[in-house]
């Protein structure tokens, strides 16, 4: 062997021996780190399986199913202390099951406000990431309808969706027990196949948006995580090309109507319910004046005003009966709606109306020869009085009303488009 050699050998041996102590060096660190992490959170136990909402049930024979954790003690040991490391990669989460995603991400949380967890944003963000792509990929879910508001049931201001149908199924029978009437409804993911005829289905997360439910919990009643609607699925304003083709909404509006109709459906007795029905209500009539709406029109020919021809416009009138303290009488409104979705459910097209986007302040003046409006007649049904509807734009307007309704202002269809929930305290129902 010759002195150059020697030489190379020894400073590869030299070179290895350091590259070896290096590592053992940061790995001394990184068991360091962990157990400094570890001691922090002494005491704490894993999180288990997560109550579906704070509501107390005491009515005699109300059982509800119980929900056994689908994650055993000695898995929770291996997947919990993850939260430890202070690097996560997608790799280390992509064949976890849901369930143990949601754990996970769960554990993070919890952990992290006891003790601050190293590069805990990023980590997070990798779990919830994960989250976010099987929500995409998902072909289909599976939501919770409330059947006595025809719309997905709002609980403490969130939507319910799941990923599998069981679990659905299993929180149909518990959501009985707190006199929920729910049903399973199957909606179709991006992931779904594209129909080989026919056009393809509105898919789950577009449809919220029209309903304006932003909050969703995945799998309310196990391991559960609470995501934005905005993640999955963007508002039609953030893609169209054309402003003047986005189609018409009033999400807020929809969900302030789908959350008040929800509560004042729900045949249970709580302490403040009415303080909490009309807290709903006058969210709602807070929004209605700064909405636009879609109005069924039919352009009759034309009439001759001082200012000149101007078509003439009818609306299609629905009879609807209100009680009085004496009586039951006979109103003609006006049905106006949300969405070309709620138009949809009263007008197919084969009809003579047409829909057309009004903003409320000036599809008022359309009252003076009607009794008022309905907000969605096949949907949340709102009733809007003519003296009540002329009320809340003068109210918005600052401007006074008088009884011929004079003050309202002149109308011109719209050329433009069309919550913040919070959380039930505990409540305790009864029948």
């Amino acid at each position: 062997m010759g002195l150059f050699d020697r030489f190379g050998s020894r400073k590869k041996a030299a070179e290895e021996k350091a590259a070896l102590e290096a590592e053992e060096q940061k790995q001394r660190a990184l068991d360091e780190l962990v157990a400094e992490q570890k001691k922090a959170h002494e005491g704490m136990t894993w999180p288990g399986v997560m109550r579906m909402n704070l509501l107390k049930i005491n009515t005699p024979g109300a059982q509800a199913p119980v929900i056994e954790d689908p994650i055993a003690p000695e898995r929770k040991d291996e997947i919990g202390n993850l939260i430890y490391q202070p690097v996560l990669t997608p790799a280390d989460v992509e064949n976890f099951t849901l369930q143990e995603l949601i754990f996970l991400l769960d554990t993070h949380e919890i952990f992290n406000r006891k003790a601050d967890l190293e590069n805990y944003e990023a980590n997070h963000r990798v779990i919830y990431n994960d989250l976010l792509r099987r929500i995409h990929e998902a072909e289909k879910f599976y939501i919770l309808y409330d059947r006595l508001t025809g719309y997905p049931l709002v609980d403490g201001g969130f939507a319910l969706v799941y990923l599998e149908k069981e679990h659905a199924e299993t929180a149909e029978k518990i959501y009985e027990t707190q006199f929920r009437k729910t049903a399973v409804v199957e909606r179709p993911g991006e992931g779904a196949p594209v129909p080989e005829d026919g056009p393809k289905p509105v898919l789950l997360f577009d449809y919220l948006y029209y309903l304006g439910m932003e909050n969703i919990i995945i799998d309310n009643g196990w391991y559960k995580a609470a995501i934005k609607r905005s993640e999955i699925s963007a508002p039609p304003a953030s893609w169209a090309p054309d402003p003047a083709k986005i189609p018409p909404a009033a999400p807020e509006l929809a969900f302030a109507m789908i959350d008040f109709v929800g509560e004042a459906k729900w045949p249970v007795r709580y302490e403040k319910r009415d303080e909490r029905i009309k807290r709903k209500m006058d969210r709602i009539n807070t929004l209605i004046p700064t909405q636009t709406f879609v109005i069924p029109v039919y352009v009759e020919g034309s009439e001759q005003t001082p200012e000149g021809a101007k078509p003439k416009v009818k609306f299609p009138l629905l009879k609807l009966k209100a009680k009085t303290k004496d009586s039951e009488i006979e109103q003609n409104v006006i049905p106006i709606f949300t969405d070309l979705f709620e138009y949809a459910k009263n007008f197919n097209g084969k009809n003579q109306f047409r829909p057309v986007k009004f903003q409320y302040r000036n599809a008022v003046q359309f009252l003076r020869e009607t009794d008022g409006f309905v907000i969605n007649p096949r949907g949340e049904s709102i009733v809007l009085p003519r003296a009540r509807a002329l009320e809340l734009i003068a109210k918005s307007m600052n401007i006074r009303v008088v009884k011929d309704g004079s003050s309202a202002p002149q109308a011109n269809p719209a050329q433009g488009t069309g919550p913040d929930p919070t959380p039930d305290s505990e409540q305790s129902p009864k029948a």
